[in-house]
């Protein structure tokens, strides 16, 4: 199963990411261009390559 998930690389989304992994598929992460940074990191932390963690550059603020 594949997930998508907004604010991955906030708060929740730390502890939410490593359990969609643990369940397989592919985590889709709605990314903010400045936060590519720290979606490396994350990946880092939960042992997990750009294949299973995949940003999709966006902001969902920005709708005009």
């Amino acid at each position: 199963m594949n997930y998508f998930v907004t604010g991955g690389t906030g708060f929740i989304g730390r502890f939410l990411v490593p359990r969609l992994l643990d369940r397989g598929g592919t985590v889709y992460l709605l990314v903010r261009p400045g936060s590519r940074g720290k979606l490396e990191a994350l990946r880092s932390l939960w042992g997990a390559s750009e294949e299973q963690v995949v940003a999709v550059e966006g902001d969902l603020v920005k709708t005009r």
